[in-house]
Parts: C-alpha cells; sequence; structure tokens
C-alpha cells in the first residue's frame, strides 16, 4: 500500500490519535490494543461497564467441502435483522452486516431477500433511510459504518468437527489490516455469531497474522474487555486528589470508580446509578493528571466537554484548589450534581469552580495561547462569541401533577416560566415548556397542557417571537435585538437550537473560514452545536440559522456558497 511504501522511504508519521466512531470504548478496544498500541485516545460512555461487544454462540457448522457457506450462522443473523426491524425502538439504529467470505455474504442476502418477500414492509424500513442496510465482506466494508454491525464468521467446525486452518483473506498478507477496518465498524453495539470458538484456532498450524487476530478477537468477545485492560491498570503508592474525593463520595453511601476509560483518556471519578448498576449517573472530571496531559485548552476545556456530554455524560467538574479550601463545599456541589443527574437535567460544564482556580489550573503559556489572558476571555464574551450554557433547575413542586391546570396554581407556573426565561433565554417553546413540566413530573405535553401554556404566555414578563413554527422566548426587546453569542454545548435537541443562536455560531465560522459552501457550513455549523451525525432536524436547524444570518446581513449565499459579509 501506499502507507508501506511512504514507511519504507522513512517518510516522518503520525498517528491520528483521537477517535470518535466508537460511542463505546468496548467497540474500539480490541483494535486500539492490537494494532494502535493503546495510542488512540478514546473517551468511555455512561454506560461503560458493560461491553457492547456481544459473541452468539449458533450450534451448526462451515460446509467447508461445497458450498463453504455456514448456514446455520446467516439464519442467525437474518433473524436478529427481522427482530431489529419489527422492533419501533431498534429499528431507529442502522445495521450493517459483516462477513468473513464472499460466499457467505451472498447466503445471507438471499436469506434476506425472502424474508423480504413476505415481510415487504420491513424491506421498506431496512432500504429506504439515511442509512440503509449493507451486507458486505471482508474484503469491501472499507469506509463503511453504522449504528449497530452484525458480525458472521462463517468458518467453524465441519460436520464431522474438523476445523481447517484457512480462514480466506485473514491467511493473506495484511489479513490483520482487513480485520481491524471490519471490527471497527460499530457506532453502538457489535454482535458476532460464530460457530468457532477461539480454542479451536490452533496457531502452532499456521502462522497468519490475521488468524491470530481472529482468535485474539473472539476471546476479547468471549471473556469481555478486560483481558486487554488489565496490563493499562496503573498504581500509585500516594493518594490523588481524586482519590480523596471518591472516598469522600463512597461514605456517601455511593458506588464509586475510579480512572474509568480504556485508553489514556480516562472520567477521573464515576459514581454508579443506584438504580442501574450497568450505568455511570454522574462523571467528574479533575485538574489531575489527564488534565495536566492534554496539550492545548480548547481541548481541556472545549472538546472533550462536548464529546462526552455527546455520549451522555452528566459531568461536574472539581478544581482542586476548590477541594484544598473547602472540601465540604465541594462535597455539597457533588451531592446537588448527583440530585440534578437523578431527574435527568445535565450538568454545567464548569461548576463552583472560580475563576482563579481556572486561571491556576492553567500555565502562563496556555493562558497566554488564549487570547490574552482571563481578563480578555471575558471581554470576548461581552463582545460575541461563545458562552456556557446556563441552566435554570426548577425544585419539584409539593403540588400533584393532576393540579397543573387548576386555576390557582396558574400565578406560580407563570412564575417559574419567567425563572427558566431569565436564565436560560432565548429559548425555544418546547424547551421551556418541558422544563416546567420536569418540576411537575409531566413528561408529555398534551393537548389541554400546550393549549394552557399558550394562555399563560400572554401573562409572562419575557418576549415571545414566532418564526414559521419555530418559536422562541427572549428576557426582553432588547437581548432579542443586541444577541451576539452563542451556546455550543449544551442539551438542547436541533429543534431547540434558536435560528438567530445559530446564526451567531455561524458568523463565528466564517469569520475564519471567510466561505464555505453552504453543505459544509450546515454540517460544520452542526458539530460546532455537538451534533456528530446529521439527519432532517439537524439539517432544518442549520438552515433556518444560514436563512437568519443572511436576513441579519452576517453571510450571503449564492450559486450554494456561504460568503462571510
Amino acid at each position: 500500500s501506499i502507507l508501506d511504501d511512504t514507511l519504507a522511504l522513512s517518510i516522518p508519521s503520525r498517528y491520528l490519535l483521537w477517535h470518535y466512531r466508537s460511542k463505546h470504548e468496548s467497540l474500539i478496544a480490541f483494535s486500539n490494543s492490537e494494532y494502535y498500541d493503546n495510542k488512540l485516545l478514546t473517551f468511555p460512555s455512561p454506560d461503560n461497564i458493560e461491553s457492547k461487544v456481544r459473541l452468539v454462540r449458533v450450534n451448526g457448522f462451515y460446509d467447508k467441502g461445497k458450498t463453504r457457506q455456514n448456514r446455520q450462522e446467516a439464519e442467525a443473523v437474518v433473524k436478529d435483522i427481522e427482530k431489529r426491524l419489527s422492533d419501533e425502538v431498534l429499528r431507529k439504529r442502522s445495521i450493517g452486516v459483516v462477513t468473513f467470505s464472499s460466499v457467505q455474504q451472498i447466503l445471507i442476502e438471499d436469506l434476506l431477500s425472502d424474508l423480504f418477500v413476505s415481510r415487504p414492509d420491513l424491506e421498506e424500513i431496512a432500504l429506504n433511510n439515511e442509512e440503509p442496510l449493507f451486507i458486505k465482506n471482508l474484503e469491501n466494508v472499507q469506509g463503511d459504518e453504522r449504528d449497530i454491525i452484525l458480525f458472521s464468521v462463517g468458518y467453524g467446525s465441519d460436520s464431522e468437527g474438523r476445523v481447517s486452518m484457512n480462514f480466506g483473506p485473514l491467511n493473506r498478507v495484511g489479513g490483520e489490516r482487513r480485520l481491524n477496518v471490519a471490527v471497527s465498524r460499530a457506532r453502538y453495539e457489535m454482535t458476532i455469531f460464530s460457530t468457532l470458538r477461539s480454542d479451536q484456532i490452533d496457531l502452532n498450524k499456521t502462522s497468519a497474522v490475521g488468524v491470530a487476530g481472529l482468535k485474539r478477537f473472539l476471546e476479547y468477545a468471549e471473556k469481555g474487555e478486560r483481558i486487554h485492560l488489565e496490563r493499562q491498570i496503573e498504581t500509585t503508592e500516594k493518594a490523588s486528589v481524586e482519590d480523596l474525593i471518591a472516598k469522600k463520595i463512597r461514605e456517601l453511601g455511593y458506588d464509586v470508580h475510579t480512572h474509568v476509560g480504556a485508553s489514556g483518556y480516562k472520567i477521573d471519578i464515576a459514581i454508579v446509578d443506584d438504580k442501574n448498576s450497568g450505568k455511570y449517573l454522574l462523571g467528574i472530571i479533575c485538574d489531575g493528571e489527564n488534565y495536566r496531559r492534554t496539550k492545548t485548552t480548547r481541548d481541556r476545556e472545549v472538546v472533550q466537554s462536548s464529546v462526552l456530554r455527546m455520549l451522555g455524560w452528566n459531568i461536574c467538574r472539581v478544581w482542586t484548589l476548590d477541594w484544598w479550601e473547602n472540601p465540604s463545599e465541594v462535597i455539597q456541589s457533588i451531592k446537588e450534581a448527583i440530585e440534578r443527574a437523578k431527574s435527568k437535567m445535565p450538568e454545567p460544564l464548569i461548576e463552583k469552580g472560580s475563576i482563579e482556580s481556572f486561571a491556576a489550573s492553567m500555565s502562563d503559556e496556555v493562558v497566554a495561547e488564549t487570547t490574552g489572558g482571563i481578563g480578555e476571555m471575558n471581554q470576548e464574551t461581552k463582545e460575541g462569541g461563545q458562552e456556557s450554557y446556563q441552566y435554570a433547575f426548577l425544585p419539584m413542586t409539593t403540588f400533584p401533577a393532576e393540579d397543573f391546570l387548576s386555576y390557582e396554581n396558574a400565578n406560580y407556573i407563570i412564575q417559574q416560566i419567567n425563572q427558566v426565561i431569565e436564565v436560560e433565554a432565548p429559548i425555544s417553546r418546547s424547551l421551556l415548556c418541558k422544563r416546567v413540566l420536569s418540576s411537575w413530573n409531566i413528561s408529555r405535553l398534551g393537548s389541554r397542557i400546550n393549549t394552557y401554556f399558550d394562555t399563560l404566555f400572554n401573562r409572562i414578563q419575557g418576549v415571545r417571537k414566532t418564526e414559521g413554527d419555530f418559536a422562541s422566548f427572549w428576557k426582553s426587546e432588547e437581548q432579542m435585538n443586541a444577541y451576539i453569542t452563542f451556546r455550543p454545548i449544551s442539551d438542547r435537541v436541533a429543534l431547540d437550537l434558536p435560528p438567530a443562536e445559530v446564526a451567531n455560531g455561524i458568523k463565528h465560522i466564517l469569520e475564519s473560514q471567510i466561505s464555505l459552501p453552504a453543505k459544509d457550513l450546515s454540517r460544520v455549523t452542526a458539530q460546532l452545536f455537538g451534533f456528530a451525525r446529521t439527519g432532517n432536524n439537524v439539517d432544518t436547524a442549520m438552515y433556518q440559522g444560514m436563512r437568519e444570518a443572511v436576513k441579519r446581513g452576517y453571510i450571503k449565499v449564492e450559486n450554494g456558497r456561504a460568503t462571510i459579509l
């Protein structure tokens, strides 16, 4: 390959270290350990406790002498596809099938076609969506990715129980690269259907690197990710701040894990959800070794936190100086963060850490990198740019949910609405309603409640602005007319982003890029606001923001290209 030639010529090389595709570390941990010397920086997810790589044992055989197919495995794969497509929740995740041979690929395609003849509704779901189902073999899956990847190994013992050490492409030179590509295609879940066991592969009978990789991959799927992670565990003789904080949290009765993660990046402290032992309730990031190891302020303060929030973490930040000065206050803030996480409200990115603590935790060199120091950062916020999202945390009401529509509670609800607007404006109508209903323990905005909100909105202090189907609320006319900032990191869905805020983000991007194709600008803006993948809702929100940017005179769009004015 070109890569081999450049390495042979001693051309300087550099790893691309940050990995974003896999939304669960177990999906990339094998490749990271086996092929990248654990140099990839991956991010743990809140459900990191349980592996998302699952092995399904199939009672079948490899028809080595005739068809070279494994029919039982193929039937198991198609049955799993049918189950997923028939379920309204499971079908939301895209599916890809990877086989270890082309003949096994053909068999699965044939069986799936037979299924679609009897169930044309499933064919519509599988093929007519943003990411249609694919079936590919080891040789041609390069570059593809899906939410769910289903593997059919195909090879295994024949009808008489004999296992051949011939595994097709894996036996050839470069077979390990094909395996690496194949096992790193999944975003959320990977299921391996196999009649072959790892202990049936005898490495004394073959020297193929790809076959050795297959044996270790099956071991990984059989026994879980910990067999590859044990050698990464580091021990220290003296207790760190993270360990002291974790000890205090354990004394509160919580199950706490420290240094959570399969790569060089770790969540310092993770609190296990007492209602779901397979998931973390809250992640705590400190300014310890992980913090110091990250070289730039942007990576520490923006990128890492943004990625963790996209993965679903509730994040709380703790600064060392705050801990040494007042540990009881820090523990109290963590207890409050836990309660907010239990009520499904995301954490602010930086909580209770003083600006002095933030400045002290950075080197002089990095402070200079952030446009001259803390004072200038504050000035930049005033003049336009990024702001952190502030959340209005409404306490749970003491009234029963059925009293929400009672006339005597109207003034109380109006007070709640005003409180949310004061903190979170500009805010979409749907998110404003959601914030209030959450405090009443009401999960659904029905038609009666929706109509009642419209009545209450006529009595509030804020200003309502309607643009097509999108309604937003502002503190005042002055805020609406003078709004020049944007808040890229929050829990908002795309359709909750005010067009004016998206327009400010677009202006921010084009001030450095000058001009971009409108499609690329939409994608980059979506990434700025934390959306790794685009779709109808995301595209709609971005193009609404683009139209607002044109209306405000920030940009012009001609021939499908946006340019800063």
